[in-house]
């Protein structure tokens, strides 16, 4: 089947000054690197094959040293190749939060986006095994979260990816 929709997470990621707009750039005084601030990080892209069941994963690190969580917002667009979140026609879907322990610059969190028949499900797994997952219907805004055991929700912390 087709992916009708790009779906993706909201991060920070390496600055390009050929790709990112100027003014989304900033300095990460931890990692003496630039990022691009609300970036548009694709799992797949509109019009792009997708086998019912297939998974795409990708690992973000945390942002700062003594980070206790990261909250991953996914998103949508009809487009192909969004760069930036504030790009016309890209619409949230879910939000999903998992717990970061320890401290370090180190430390990551998987995530996974799993293609099912009507729906999709994103699980964050942080390094202890934790972990929180949202289901997403296609092409609609509705979303549930459901936490693993032991895991608290937290106010939002941004993902460098």
């Amino acid at each position: 089947r087709v992916a009708r929709r790009t779906y993706g997470i909201g991060c920070r990621t390496m600055f390009n000054e050929d790709r990112h707009k100027a003014e989304k750039r900033l300095f990460d005084s931890n990692r003496q690197v630039y990022l691009a601030a609300d970036s548009f990080s694709v799992f797949v892209n509109a019009n792009d094959s997708i086998a019912c069941d297939q998974e795409i994963t990708k690992s973000c690190n945390v942002a700062k040293a003594d980070q206790e969580y990261m909250t991953f917002s996914v998103y949508s667009c009809r487009h192909r190749d969004p760069v930036h979140l504030d790009e016309d026609g890209i619409r949230p879907e879910g939000t999903l939060r998992v717990a970061t322990p320890g401290t370090g610059l180190g430390r990551s969190v998987t995530l996974k986006m799993h293609f099912g028949r009507t729906q999709i499900t994103v699980t964050a797994i942080n390094q202890g095994g934790e972990q929180v997952e949202t289901k997403l219907q296609f092409a609609t805004t509705d979303a549930s979260t459901t936490t693993g055991s032991g895991l608290v929700l937290l106010p939002p912390q941004t993902a460098v990816c």
